[in-house]
């Protein structure tokens, strides 16, 4: 969809000025968040409970960013997105999700929201998963 269509898209649970310091810097970023009355240059603030259009704007990005919480490395993981991580490291979840996810090729995790990632825009991953294996809900639906 070329409504859906950005260049960086990032979903953030708490306010993190560094991460929105970085999205400031690029033209047509889109921050989901719980708070979508604030205003930023160049950024476009979405409420992240609206999920047709955070998944319709993921599936159609350019780059995903977030602190490294396993819903949103999920989320991008999924639809195809290389992510950069700016790891909260107030957070154990994310440290180890930034880690492993970097790891796999899957993230590329930063430590300074002056860092260029113009780079790593349209790095889409190749997905590989298992499909005879049932998702939780799945295997709980089958009991």
């Amino acid at each position: 969809s070329v409504t859906c269509k950005h260049n960086i898209v990032s979903g953030l649970l708490q306010p993190n000025k560094n991460i929105i310091e970085l999205l400031k810097r690029y033209e047509d970023s889109v921050l989901f968040t719980e708070d979508g009355n604030e205003y930023y240059p160049n950024i476009s603030l979405k409420e992240i409970k609206n999920n047709e259009e955070y998944i319709c704007n993921l599936f159609n990005c350019n780059l995903f960013l977030c602190e490294g919480q396993t819903s949103f490395l999920a989320d991008a993981f999924y639809n195809g997105k290389f992510s950069v991580v700016m790891i909260n490291h107030n957070d154990t979840e994310c440290i180890i999700n930034g880690i492993i996810s970097e790891q796999f090729g899957y993230s590329k995790s930063i430590y300074d929201y002056t860092e260029d990632i113009s780079q790593y825009m349209s790095n889409n991953i190749d997905v590989h998963y298992n499909d005879k294996i049932n998702f939780l809900h799945e295997r709980i639906d089958a009991l």
